[in-house]
């Protein structure tokens, strides 16, 4: 009997530990914040590469443009360098940025608008987006237009990392923007909205590896601060059961609610 009594009770101590387990959203929450980094890093390219082709100096002067390049006499490719300074510099949208965003970009066309560009390649140097340190390579191509006349943007990020006070984190992800509105107001960033695709794998803060695939398109607006405002993804952590996430119908709210099996929604804060 008292045998028994102890296989039940370790019994019940395993479940509740395992229950416990199968419902910490780390990996959801890390890969929410990666993917707010990267696209908040495709956004800058839009906005200091317009402006740079327009031949156009940052309106705040706290950012500085390093180049070579003669904007008035433009030749492909060519390199620039975003300059935020050394010290957190407050942005518009509320985020605080520092160190350098360095962009080698080409193009088979003479028409020095966005998107006539060919291919993009970021690069980091010391750059810091609200105290997390990027790293890597994002390669933002442009495959032209698709089946329903709409341009796409391949966003590939082979060697992310990402490292904040939670640790470090890797991010491997190759994605598609498909620009659904805006495409008539190149000069107009603030009114273009995307639809997402894509998958992604990685190594979350805690050290744990996890894949993620877009289910249902994600609905993108530059205007978000978490730029994702609907759409579906699964979150696979290694072990543990499919995370489900549901990031909304279209308001930025920056709010997930995560299905996992049958058990009750949960919900997050993307940070």
């Amino acid at each position: 009997m008292k045998n028994l009594l102890l296989l039940l009770f370790f019994a019940a101590l395993f479940s509740c530990q395992n229950q416990k387990t199968n419902t910490e959203l780390n990996s959801c929450k890390d890969n929410a914040l990666a993917e707010v980094i990267y696209l908040d890093v495709f956004k800058q390219s839009q906005i200091y590469l317009n402006l740079f082709l327009s031949k156009q100096n940052p309106s705040d002067t706290n950012v500085k443009f390093i180049t070579s390049a003669n904007p008035n006499n433009l030749t492909f490719p060519f390199k620039l360098t975003v300059n935020f300074g050394s010290t957190d510099f407050l942005g518009d949208d509320d985020k605080f940025r520092r160190g350098n965003l360095m962009f080698t970009v080409s193009s088979s066309s003479y028409d020095t608008t966005l998107l006539s560009l060919d291919k993009v390649v970021v690069t980091f140097s010391d750059f810091y987006l609200n105290q997390s340190n990027v790293l890597g390579t994002l390669t933002l191509t442009n495959n032209g237009l698709n089946s329903k006349s709409n341009y796409t943007f391949s966003l590939d990020t082979p060697d992310g990392v990402i490292i904040n006070s939670n640790g470090t984190m890797s991010w491997k992800s190759l994605k598609t923007l498909e620009l659904t509105s805006g495409a008539n107001t190149r000069s107009n960033i603030l009114d273009d909205t995307y639809s997402l695709t894509g998958s992604t794998s990685g190594k979350d803060f805690k050290g744990t590896d996890f894949t993620a695939n877009i289910s249902t398109a994600m609905t993108v607006d530059p205007n978000c601060r978490w730029f994702i405002k609907a759409g579906k993804m699964s979150v696979e952590p290694n072990t543990l059961d499919v995370r489900n996430l549901d990031y909304g119908i279209g308001t930025c709210t920056g709010q997930v609610s995560v299905q996992i099996k049958e058990e009750a929604v949960l919900n997050f804060s993307i940070q």
